[in-house]
């Protein structure tokens, strides 16, 4: 009996756990101060589920597909990968994030990325630049003028640790869908994770917790 009831509790754990992992987080794109033309900066406020970001925060990011669109001030459905799916002029679907996009995205976060003019009046001229730069290399653009500030983004990159071992660090693809059922494919964009654990992970955590408890109790008993 106690067995029945041990495992009808655990199940019950991990039942719990997965209903609440079942909804999809949702996100709100906003025209943000320096977005230009289709491209970045975006500003993405966060709703509710997204890994590692608190309801109501932001961040800014470019997006990764030529042809496929965003409205602004709609809430989409989001999913992190480390591809952008069925969009894109250029490149296979699913279409693996390149290092040397993972590397600029991760400079620009921090603010360390050379000739992004960060507080001046340049800034949304660095915003097309650098949105130019990751076209290019997702193959969404053909070209860049060797005389711009995008194909001087592109070459840092080229020279990058990241790009010679292949490295995106926790910089991934967010998937934006029009519905909760993950369908109707929007504009993918960038985003940094933080660290999560494994999938099972918390499920596991759980059920060692429960049995431990229910050990002890027992032993108590004896």
């Amino acid at each position: 009996m106690r067995k029945l009831l041990l495992t009808s509790a655990v199940a019950a754990v991990v039942f719990g756990l997965n209903l609440s992992a079942m909804g999809a987080p949702t996100v709100t794109i906003e025209r943000g101060h320096y977005q230009v033309g289709s491209g970045g900066e975006f500003k993405i406020v966060v709703n509710e589920g997204l890994p590692g970001y608190a309801a109501g925060s932001s961040f800014q990011s470019f997006c990764l597909e030529r042809n496929e669109y965003l409205s602004f001030g709609k809430t989409y459905y989001a999913q992190i990968s480390d591809a952008a799916v069925n969009g894109g002029v250029g490149g296979p679907s699913p279409d693996p994030l390149d290092s040397r996009t993972a590397w600029l995205y991760n400079e620009f976060l921090n603010e360390t990325l050379p000739s992004y003019d960060f507080d001046g009046v340049g800034r949304l001229y660095s915003a097309y630049s650098l949105q130019q730069a990751i076209w290019y290399l997702e193959d969404e653009l053909s070209r860049l003028s060797h005389s711009s500030l995008a194909y001087k983004f592109v070459t840092m990159a080229n020279a990058s640790d990241w790009y010679l071992n292949g490295y995106t660090g926790n910089i991934r693809v967010l998937n934006l869908y029009a519905n909760p059922d993950l369908t109707g494919f929007k504009q993918d964009q960038i985003i940094r994770i933080a660290a999560i654990p494994a999938p099972g992970a918390i499920p596991l955590c759980a059920i060692g917790t429960l049995l431990l408890g229910w050990l002890r109790k027992r032993k108590s008993l004896c």
